[in-house]
């Protein structure tokens, strides 16, 4: 069981992007930080059991220890490191997130 989160410096650019994104789509700043703010929750709902999200693996069968939870869209794409979650990327669900994992 995971006891805290942490995330990589390209996650936090990642989620700085989101809000940017957000905010041009929708043009209010109270949605950019409410999916912002969303995804970071979705996170810390998931430390509990986080072997109980969704695997890349078992979705694409590619090997590797990444994990994911989704907000709005959104996917944060984790893994576990002893006790911590670490939170390698947030990316849009459309998007190529396995090239962007590095994993194609």
């Amino acid at each position: 069981m995971a006891s805290r989160v942490e995330l990589t410096p390209q996650a936090w650019d990642d989620l700085d992007a989101v809000f940017a994104t957000v905010l041009e789509v929708s043009g209010s700043t109270n949605a950019a930080g409410a999916t912002y703010e969303g995804i970071l929750s979705a996170v810390e709902r998931a430390m509990p059991m986080p072997a109980a999200c969704p695997s890349v693996a078992g979705r694409t069968g590619v090997p590797c220890d990444y994990r994911w939870v989704q907000h709005a869209g959104w996917l944060a794409f984790f893994h576990e490191q002893g006790d911590v979650v670490l939170v390698d990327r947030v990316l849009w669900g459309r998007s190529d997130w396995l090239k962007a994992l590095g994993l194609s």
